[in-house]
């Protein structure tokens, strides 16, 4: 993860302190015999709602070797799902989505275990 934290005037040099430094990890990444894959980068402006209505769309996009990477409005970095105003809300959303998936899944066993035993099951994935 590569940040750099400015105001939305100066986003032209922040675009280019963040190529210079995409650059240099390639240039690691290259001496080590790794390869810096630009498909998979991800860029993120965070900032408040009128702090990235400031930030122009052409100037926003970052270049990482040949790749041009465009922002996006949602990352996942270590399983967390950020959002340029670091709510949270799809990390919520999603955790809650796959809560409900985990919890109906005994429905359709349910029959066979019991009442008892598809209780004790629902109270182990909650707990």
């Amino acid at each position: 993860m590569i940040y750099k934290h400015g105001r939305p005037d100066n986003v032209p040099e922040i675009v280019s302190a963040l190529e210079d430094c995409a650059t240099h990890v390639s240039a690691w990444c290259a001496a080590k015999r790794l390869q810096l894959n630009a498909e998979k980068t991800e860029v993120l402006w965070f900032g408040t709602a009128a702090n990235l209505r400031k930030i122009s769309p052409d100037v926003s996009s970052i270049r990482v070797g040949s790749t041009v990477v465009t922002p996006t409005t949602v990352v996942r970095n270590l399983g967390v799902m950020l959002d340029a105003e670091l709510s949270m809300r799809e990390h919520v959303s999603r955790t809650a989505q796959s809560c409900f998936y985990h919890l109906r899944r005994p429905c359709s066993v349910r029959r066979q275990l019991g009442r008892d035993v598809t209780a004790r099951l629902v109270s182990a994935f909650v707990l």
